[in-house]
C-alpha cells in the first residue's frame, strides 16, 4: 500500500462542496479505477468510532468514480455541510479493489469548518 497523500481543506458551513481527487502514478499518469469502490468518512477525531459523515460510491452516496481518468469526485450537499458542527475534523478517502478486497488510502487530512455569521 502506498502512502496516502495529505490534503487539508475548508468547508463553508451550509454551502455545497465538490472536490476532485485523482489517483496518479509516479509519472502523473491516471491509474484506472475500474473494479474499485470508494468510501470517505469525516470524524471529530481520528480515533472516533462514529463518523459525522460517511460517503460511498457503491451505493452512490456522495462519491463518483470516473474510472479511466483515475478520478473520484466528492460531493457534499448543503444539508450535510450545515449539519457539521466542529471547527476541526479529520477525513480519509479509501479505495477498495472489489476483486481482492485490497484497500488503498488515497488521501487524508483535516477539514476546517468555516461557520457562517448570517
Amino acid at each position: 500500500m502506498n502512502k496516502a497523500a495529505r490534503y487539508d481543506f475548508e468547508i463553508m458551513q451550509g454551502s455545497p462542496l465538490t472536490l476532485d481527487v485523482y489517483w496518479l502514478d509516479s509519472s502523473k499518469t491516471a491509474i484506472n479505477l475500474t473494479g474499485y469502490t470508494a468510501a470517505m468518512k469525516i470524524k471529530k477525531s481520528k480515533d472516533d468510532t462514529i463518523a459525522l459523515l460517511s460517503l460511498t460510491s457503491s451505493p452512490a452516496a456522495g462519491l463518483t468514480i470516473e474510472a479511466s481518468s483515475g478520478l473520484v469526485t466528492i460531493s457534499i450537499t448543503t444539508a450535510q455541510t450545515a449539519s457539521l458542527l466542529y471547527d476541526l475534523m479529520y477525513y480519509d478517502l479509501v479505495l477498495t479493489e472489489v476483486s481482492t478486497g485490497e484497500k488503498q488510502r488515497l488521501v487524508e487530512g483535516t477539514i476546517t469548518l468555516n461557520k457562517g455569521v448570517t
